[in-house]
């Protein structure tokens, strides 16, 4: 297969953008002549739908072929996805739902500052969790590549073949 072209790339991006906002639009002004499914303005904007899939890939092949040599960027980057996990995992997300008055937020006189607050918060503390959790694994499991899982795998094989001989064994005394 051939690689994307940057102009796929952008394109790729701008038409999930464009197919965002048509969206938009349509489910505002469908709303504002019939007054009815004030959710199905926002129904598009969903998480996996395909113009936001279009817009998450282009920018992924994007960056993926920017050669960055920043150790900043580079304990960003690989603390982004643990990031993702810890604030998207259920009883997290809805911690931060319940701590946060976000409708308040939305309602005060500078809603904007006080929602990238909040963001930048989340993210911060995250972040700290997962280089926590980077360091624990440094510590650990990453210590000697590979030595816990071969020896799990072992104590588990082991145990498959003294089950499956003392079966056999047990079917041929019998």
């Amino acid at each position: 297969m051939r690689e994307f072209s940057t102009r796929a790339c952008w394109l790729l991006i701008g038409g999930g953008i464009a197919i965002e906002l048509a969206y938009l639009l349509g489910g505002n002004l469908y709303y504002a002549h019939t007054g009815t499914a004030i959710d199905l303005q926002w129904l598009i904007f969903d998480k996996g739908t395909l113009p936001s899939m279009m817009i998450g890939f282009g920018m992924f092949l994007l960056v993926s072929r920017t050669d960055i040599r920043s150790r900043f960027v580079n304990v960003l980057a690989a603390s982004a996805f643990g990031v993702y996990l810890i604030q998207y995992y259920p009883p997290i997300f809805l911690a931060w739902l319940d701590a946060f008055p976000f409708q308040r937020m939305y309602n005060s006189p500078h809603p904007v500052p006080s929602v990238l607050t909040v963001i930048i918060g989340v993210f911060l503390v995250c972040l700290l969790l997962d280089l926590v959790r980077q360091a624990i694994f440094k510590l650990t499991c990453d210590r000697h590549r590979g030595r816990l899982f071969d020896r799990v795998y072992s104590a588990a094989h082991n145990k498959w073949v003294s089950i499956r001989d003392s079966r056999q064994e047990s079917l041929l005394n019998s």
